[in-house]
């Protein structure tokens, strides 16, 4: 036997999540799936969700793999529609408009992406193709066209979804307490801490007190256990990202139903329209301090055709921009909202809710919740957001808009050097190093990089090692096959209606 087994730390049997939404039935799912604790779930009845639709990036597909979720019945639950991309217009300057789609843009050529080869023949034949028209993803996307028939397997890789998060919410509770999540409708009133700095428990409204070994903050923005029960700072990214307020109304469903996300600049932020099923979500992300809450209403009003008597259907949602100092404190790990926010114009919102359960999950600890652990996962969220709030911020400060004092000030903002250190190796090398454990992909740059014409100095030398004529011819047999396997795929609507006629 071993002479220190009588010492070992226990582990974690119960598991406590304060907050529901999104992020609390996403964390209550994922860890009863998962691990072999008790999980319970504590919402308040009168906190409401914000109920926006939302989008999402390829990552959402694993993590419905890993809970074994039929993606047509997630489809149907979530009033879910298919993402191929972003199509971002008017920020370059106006009238111009550039594809982000997901996956690789067309493929690689001797282990070197496309870009290179692309930027080599761009200069050297004055070839004015797109980096973008070489993604199958795009011309999908373009065509209104889906990736797969129903029954039928995907012909790309890398999709995602938009989806009603409520909706989504919603069915993930159903999941999870079929499988033995405790749901408890309460309203806790007190986050009560041992001399320690550790949760001892939460005090419910009723006088109720609930123990756990392990908490989990997933009230949003309140922070209720991280921040008011163990004080954590919150380090505030508004020099940085301007844009702190989202006005958002719901439109009718559009017939056309396009499969990817639409942002739109604007003359203090930019505008998403996201398709689902049974509306188009719309809002508005823009930025206070240049414009006023009246002022965005008219300009989301006169962007969507609805009428000014439509004043009153328009909500306005505070943003806070920034990051928690400690993810994981003591006992408690901060999910969602409550771990930080970074505006959602590349759709990170759920998936850093996924990134981090996914790293708890690695990290899962034992009662002690050793340091070591909790400095692991602290590190590789840091990561996480930091990566985002740069790649978010690159796509202001490659804008060459000047009509508004709103574009400028978005690009004299303090640079992380992160970025700063990123943008210069690229402009001296076209290279993109990618971190240990990426949120963006080289290809993900390539297409901001190449879509506002930031092109750098130079190609990789590797791509010079290749036959010129050869890579030429293939390239363009590439589009040749992309428009071939773009005409054989259903339409997204029609795809939809196949889908909810099942």
């Amino acid at each position: 036997m071993n002479e220190h087994s009588n010492s070992s730390p226990a582990p974690i049997d119960r598991i406590l999540i304060i907050g529901g939404g999104t992020a609390g039935w996403m964390s209550a799912t994922y860890l009863r799936r998962l691990t072999n604790c008790q999980v319970a779930l504590i919402e308040s009845p009168n906190v409401p969700t914000v109920g926006v639709g939302e989008a999402t990036i390829p990552a959402i597909v694993d993590f419905l793999k890993v809970l074994d979720l039929n993606e047509d019945e997630f489809m149907r639950r979530c009033q879910a529609t298919y993402k191929l991309g972003i199509e971002f217009i008017d920020w370059l300057h106006e009238d111009h408009r550039y594809w982000h789609p997901f996956g690789l843009c067309g493929g690689q050529l001797d282990n070197l992406d496309l870009f290179h080869f692309w930027l080599k023949r761009k200069r050297e034949t004055q070839n004015q193709e797109e980096y973008a028209a070489y993604s199958l993803q795009a011309l999908l996307a373009e065509a209104g066209k889906v990736h797969r028939t129903i029954g039928g397997n995907p012909i790309v890789q890398n999709y995602a979804f938009h989806l009603d998060a409520a909706a989504f919410a919603n069915y993930l509770q159903s999941i999870a307490t079929k499988h033995g999540v405790r749901h408890v409708s309460a309203d806790v009133q007190q986050v009560e801490t041992n001399d320690n700095g550790w949760i001892k428990g939460v005090e419910l409204t009723d006088g109720r007190m609930v123990q756990a070994d392990l908490y989990l903050d997933c009230t949003g923005s309140r922070g209720l256990l991280i921040e008011q029960g163990l004080q954590d700072p919150y380090v505030d990214w508004s020099e940085t990202l301007l844009c702190d307020r989202a006005a958002v109304v719901s439109l009718p469903v559009d017939p056309q139903m396009p499969p990817y996300t639409q942002a739109t600049a604007a003359s203090a932020g930019w505008i998403w329209r996201i398709p689902l099923q049974n509306r188009v979500g719309c809002g508005y992300v823009y930025s206070n301090a240049h414009l006023s809450e009246t002022a965005a209403t008219h300009e989301l009003l006169e962007f969507t055709g609805l009428p000014d008597r439509a004043e009153s259907s328009v909500r306005h949602l505070p943003m806070r921009v920034g990051r928690r100092k400690t993810f994981w404190k003591s006992n408690c790990v901060s999910i969602g909202l409550s771990s930080g926010f970074i505006e959602p114009l590349e759709s990170t919102g759920i998936f850093l809710v996924q990134r981090a359960l996914e790293v708890l999950l690695d990290c899962f600890p034992d009662q002690n919740c050793h340091e070591t652990l909790r400095q692991l996962f602290n590190d590789r969220l840091e990561e996480a957001y930091e990566e985002t709030r740069d790649f978010v911020l690159l796509h202001y400060l490659l804008s060459r808009r000047n009509d508004s004092p709103f574009w400028s000030a978005a690009r004299d903002v303090p640079i992380p050097t992160s970025l700063a250190d990123r943008l210069q190796r690229y402009d001296e090398t076209a290279m993109i190093l990618e971190s240990a454990h990426p949120v963006f992909r080289e290809m993900n740059f390539y297409y901001i990089y190449a879509g506002n014409q930031r092109l750098p100095k130079r190609h990789h030398a590797r791509a010079n090692f290749s036959n010129f004529e050869s890579v030429c011819q293939l390239l363009d047999r590439i589009k040749t096959n992309n428009h071939k396997l773009v005409k054989q795929m259903p339409g997204h609507a029609e795809f939809l209606d196949d889908l909810l006629s099942k």
